[in-house]
């Protein structure tokens, strides 16, 4: 209990001291967990840490893709098919690109890519999808682009001076007139172009790594085990969104995959002439039924009639033999109409129908029933898997190992 108390005491004069001298340590970033504190590194004026740079990735990543799920709702409910699943595959290939630059090792190296990402795919979706796909619907999407693309660079200009900015302007507009008829290019980094044969050809793999060079000058390193913690809290909040797209776009491919299963049954366009005989020898079965029934009902009224004749009248036998001799033919004949082929094969293509519906139904329904299940457990296996991550970091980093470090290096000072 002492000792609990004392170190309260410690930690209040620590933080009176440190609002005294005020320089001694930078304040923590507002955007920051409140468990995380910035490095005792004195920062030099004028130049950004790995950490705040981080930050501002994060920051960036965040609202990118705020802005472009807001600017790809009215494409993913457009009346058109195409469009939907375009636009649910396009917003998938952004949250996770963008999302896996931003949680690369190297800051300065994410910042370059994601610059990259934005301005080549920002390139496309004006080039193509808009004119060819989603047409007047896609002018959101290429704003929240525009929007980005405005962020992306004031966050640059932090660490890259005019002339470094126009190089790399200049080595991303090379490489897109290289390969201008490429259209998926949100995978496509920086940091490859020193390995593609036209970059190299051209020199910018030289101007690539020049480029990375100037930034790594440009910021200071902190503490990477604390950036890496950062990343892994990150990605533990954004990774169930991310696994949502996943599973709204796998659902639409398993329906869109039992669409097709159900589109080679026989249907209407593929066997139009066949089932249009069909269809006309079920209609004359139909009117041959109809009069068949209205002869037998008339036999029956007229044997009705004949056994009351019969009754009073045995000279009436012979009509009655009459009547029976026609009863006999029209049930020969019915009999004969429900053996015929046309009728049983039109009763054979529609039980077939109805079984194939009924086993992809059931397909249908075992892999959502699968897919659901598995999503259950991998969410929860992210759960566990992100909490044990924080507990884990949060205490190498701020466990008693770490304060008495903190108070040596307090005495050493």
């Amino acid at each position: 209990m002492n000792g609990t108390r004392n170190r309260g005491i410690n930690l209040v004069l620590v933080a009176l001291l440190l609002t005294i001298t005020g320089c001694s340590m930078p304040r923590p970033r507002a955007s920051q967990p409140t468990s995380f504190v910035q490095d005792e590194q004195e920062v030099s004026k004028g130049q950004v840490t790995q950490a705040e740079l981080q930050d501002d990735l994060l920051r960036f990543e965040s609202q990118f893709n705020a802005r472009i799920q807001s600017a790809s709702e009215p494409l993913e409910t457009s009346t058109n098919p195409k469009i939907r699943y375009r636009a649910a595959l396009n917003r998938l290939i952004y949250s996770s690109n963008s999302l896996s630059i931003a949680l690369g090792p190297s800051p300065e190296s994410n910042l370059l890519d994601m610059v990259t990402f934005i301005e080549l795919s920002r390139n496309v979706l004006k080039r193509h999808w808009i004119p060819n796909v989603f047409g007047a619907d896609g002018q959101p999407l290429e704003k929240a682009f525009t929007d980005s693309r405005q962020h992306i660079w004031a966050i640059a200009e932090k660490v890259l001076d005019p002339q470094q900015r126009t190089l790399l302007r200049n080595v991303i507009s090379t490489w897109h007139n290289k390969h201008h008829d490429q259209i998926n290019v949100e995978t496509v980094r920086l940091s490859a172009f020193s390995s593609d044969p036209q970059a190299r050809a051209a020199g910018l793999d030289q101007v690539v790594g020049g480029l990375f060079a100037s930034v790594q000058q440009t910021t200071q390193a902190v503490d990477s085990a604390r950036l890496f913690a950062e990343r892994a809290l990150y990605y533990a909040a954004r990774a169930p969104f991310l696994f949502r797209l996943q599973a709204r776009l796998g659902a639409r491919e398993i329906i869109k995959d039992i669409g097709l299963s159900v589109a080679e049954l026989p249907s209407p366009a593929d066997h139009e002439p066949a089932l249009s005989n069909l269809m006309k020898e079920f209609q004359q079965t139909l009117l041959v039924t109809r009069a068949t029934l209205g002869d037998a009902n008339s036999t029956v009224k007229s044997i009705s009639a004949l056994m009351g004749q019969l009754s009073g009248d045995p000279g009436a036998a012979e009509s009655a033999t009459t009547a029976i001799n026609q009863l006999t033919v029209l049930l020969k004949e019915w009999n004969h109409l429900l053996s015929s082929a046309p009728y049983q094969k039109g009763v054979s293509q529609m039980a077939g129908i109805v079984g194939q519906v009924n086993r992809e139904s059931s397909r249908f329904l075992k892999k959502l029933a699968w897919l659901g299940a598995g999503l259950i457990v991998f969410f929860w296996m992210m759960y566990v898997l992100s909490k044990l991550a924080y507990q884990y970091f949060v205490l190498k980093l701020f466990g008693p190992k770490r304060a008495s470090q903190d108070r040596r290096k307090d005495q050493a000072a």
